[in-house]
């Protein structure tokens, strides 16, 4: 039986950190507690600011220390609702910025547990703007004037030393030059042409081909033919590879990327590094190169979530591949109980979910390139297939196009070249225009602009 799953995708990479105890920094469980109580909210507005300033994360309440689901289960789950997380944000936190609280049900006790989705820091660190209480003359939760980030344990400590201060400062910086860059991006140059083939191309390539390997038999739709792949490559001022990181930083940057994805739209998860176990992020070495991948494949033939390929290395270069959502076993169900159009896996494509997904890749690009200290450009590319004789359409009642063609071509492959500056405020939708319509004009001639593009993003939020 297909779950009620919501229109907000992210919900499956929160669903199995509660069944799932994750040891890693970004991550926070608590018990059930009282969150009216002046002591649990200063305890809260610690870790709150300390996932902020570590480039966002999770708050999991209901689940014990030693990774159980603590009982009893309250049943009302009002006292942990966003107003409530928020006021909390506000009372003792500054710049105050906003959390998503998602109530989730797990899958071994079959209840609903809150989920709190904190966001990254802008160009300012988060700081305790009031004193908690006192309670045996100890200071409880947060002090004024401290900031707290995550360390390895984990734990939400003051940051009391340089290294502690280092990377968050650098991320201070980097979000103040994106805003300034921001207001004058109109000044860049339009998109360059890009080498009808390239390193990136190849690179490519070799991850369909093992995308293709990963495959099973029985699916609705042959996920080998109907898919997408996605793919970019830093360059210097030169147009050359940019200088590799190491792994353990590059591993930082991944994570600090998707969260920041996270942050700011919900879709359809690109470049997810949250699996656990057998689908947790591996190293891969591609020629000398080292890097990491992840390979989200369920042996069966139908799913919930588009299952998904990866791979992102040190130098700058990566590329995903993921069939199509709107083939997905979720989209089909929803879609008899809310029209009677039929809609079988394989004959349409939304442009909503093709928007939302090239939008969140741009970003996530954006955000990883940060890593890098000489980064200048980006090629980015696109690589459709199975496109022949689909139809535009999309999932929700009242969505109309009056678009009836159907695309005589079966792949299509888009690149372009910006410069990494291009890539912020507006210039996100943008370049994901540019990605988006050569594929679109396949039907009919129709494209999309960046305003399309934004709305999407809203309304999938």
């Amino acid at each position: 039986m297909i779950p009620n799953i919501p229109d907000n995708l992210n919900l499956q990479r929160v669903a199995g950190l509660l069944d799932h105890r994750s040891e890693e920094p970004e991550i926070e469980y608590k018990a059930w507690m009282d969150l009216t109580s002046a002591e649990n909210k200063s305890k809260i507005a610690k870790h709150l600011c300390a996932l902020s300033n570590y480039g966002g994360g999770w708050l999991v309440f209901g689940i014990s220390d030693d990774g159980l689901h603590t009982e009893p289960h309250p049943g009302d789950l009002t006292g942990y609702s966003q107003d409530v997380i928020n006021s909390i944000v506000s009372r003792y936190l500054h710049p105050a910025f906003h959390c998503n609280v998602h109530f989730v049900q797990s899958r071994k006790t079959g209840k609903t547990y809150p989920v709190v989705q904190i966001p990254p820091h802008g160009a300012q660190p988060i700081c305790a703007k009031s004193d908690g209480p006192l309670v045996d003359k100890r200071r409880v939760g947060v002090s004024q004037g401290t900031h707290y980030i995550r360390v390895p344990g984990p734990s939400s400590v003051p940051i009391d030393h340089p290294d502690l201060w280092k990377q968050l400062l650098h991320r201070c910086v980097v979000r103040e030059r994106d805003s300034l860059l921001t207001s004058i991006s109109r000044l860049f140059a339009a998109p360059s042409a890009v080498p009808e083939q390239s390193i990136l191309d190849d690179y490519i390539d070799d991850t369909i081909l093992r995308w293709n390997e990963l495959q099973t038999e029985g699916w609705l739709v042959d996920p080998k033919s109907n898919r997408t792949a996605l793919g970019f490559q830093l360059l210097n001022s030169q147009r050359s590879s940019v200088r590799p990181v190491k792994l353990s930083l590059l591993k930082d940057s991944i994570r600090e990327a998707s969260n920041a994805v996270d942050a700011e739209c919900s879709g359809l998860m690109t470049f997810d590094i949250s699996h656990r176990g057998e689908i947790a992020p591996r190293v891969a070495v591609v020629g000398q190169t080292e890097g990491y991948e992840v390979a989200a494949i369920q042996e069966k033939g139908a799913y919930v979530f588009a299952p998904a390929y990866w791979r992102i290395m040190s130098d700058g270069v990566a590329a995903e591949v993921r069939a199509y959502h709107e083939d997905s076993d979720w989209v089909h169900e929803v879609m008899k109980q809310r029209s009677s159009r039929a809609w079988n896996p394989g004959a349409h494509l939304s442009p909503r979910f093709q928007a939302v997904r090239m939008y969140e890749f741009v970003l996530f690009v954006r955000h990883f390139s940060e890593v890098f200290s000489n980064v200048e450009s980006v090629v980015l590319a696109a690589d459709y297939s199975g496109l022949e004789n689909r139809s535009i359409r999309d999932t929700r009642s009242g969505s109309y196009y009056s678009i009836d063609q159907k695309s005589s071509s079966t792949t299509r492959r888009v690149k372009v070249e910006v410069a990494i500056e291009s890539l912020t405020g507006d210039g996100t939708a943008s370049t994901a225009a540019l990605l988006l319509n050569p594929m679109l004009r396949l039907f009919d001639g129709w494209e999309v602009g960046a305003e399309f593009i934004q709305k999407a993003v809203r309304d999938n939020s």
